[in-house]
């Protein structure tokens, strides 16, 4: 038991031991960070929904307006050559 503490003492002072618990923490925070910052999750995509249709709205009677009009092929087309 002594030799398996002074082992990992001395894995301490090596700068390449990384401590398996800090390690699985570390891990599960950058996955929690990750999870945070995801624009996909449910609540972000109906924060995302609810703007969008509200520009939308916004800009129906602009909308509204581009349909009356002749596209410009139909333009073209009206003109005498």
């Amino acid at each position: 038991m002594m030799t398996k503490l002074r082992e990992l003492e001395r894995a301490k002072l090596d700068a390449d031991w990384v401590d398996p618990a800090e390690a699985a923490q570390s891990k599960r925070k950058a996955i929690e960070a990750a999870w945070k910052d995801n624009e996909n999750a449910p609540i972000e995509v109906d924060k995302r929904l609810k703007a969008n249709k509200a520009e939308l709205k916004a800009l129906m009677p602009y909308i509204k307006t581009l349909r009356k009009k002749p596209l410009w092929d139909e333009l073209q087309k009206q003109k005498p050559a």
